[in-house]
């Protein structure tokens, strides 16, 4: 029964510690489309910058030097950051696939764990049954052996009221 009982604690531990696991996975799913967003707003100011990118090479003529190194720079600077929220991006979207993996391991090793606890409950009830069926067994052989001792009831198959006689 012990040994029973520690398993079934072990197993308990386990489902808790699915529980922060799944915690886990929340927190990073919360950042990955955190994450999204900014490279969806870092996309939005690329495509501004290439848009005004454009005007200003229609413009060129008429341009200013300086404007026109000015609107370079931006779109220079815009575009290294997209390239960096996308490698963000990317290494988040890796992180939620194998936060994923972990977590559809995690509940399976949940599921085989709860089915252990049902399988240890199950051998612990059926024990407990044997050895109450075993002690009322016991008991009565006791109290027959007792009987037999004390002078006995006589023979079982002559319990009938006229068959035993006289007191």
């Amino acid at each position: 029964h012990a040994a029973q009982g520690n398993k079934l604690r072990k197993m308990e531990e386990l489902c808790q510690q699915v529980g922060k696991f799944k915690d886990t996975i929340r927190s990073q799913e919360t950042v990955i489309k955190r994450l999204e967003g900014l490279l969806e707003g870092a996309l939005r100011k690329g495509q501004a910058a290439a848009a005004e990118q454009a005007k200003l090479d229609k413009k060129d003529m008429g341009a200013k030097d300086e404007e026109l190194e000015e609107a370079r720079a931006e779109l220079a600077r815009v575009r290294e950051e997209l390239e960096e929220t996308t490698a963000e991006l990317a290494s988040a979207q890796a992180a939620k696939e194998a936060a994923e993996d972990e977590k559809l391991q995690l509940s399976m090793r949940v599921t085989k764990a709860e089915a252990k606890v049902a399988a240890t409950t199950n051998q612990l009830v059926e024990a407990s049954k044997r050895a109450a069926k075993e002690m009322a067994s016991l008991k009565t052989r006791l109290a027959e052996k007792d009987a037999q001792l004390m002078g006995g009831f006589g023979d079982f198959s002559k319990f009938a009221l006229d068959e035993m006689g006289p007191p």
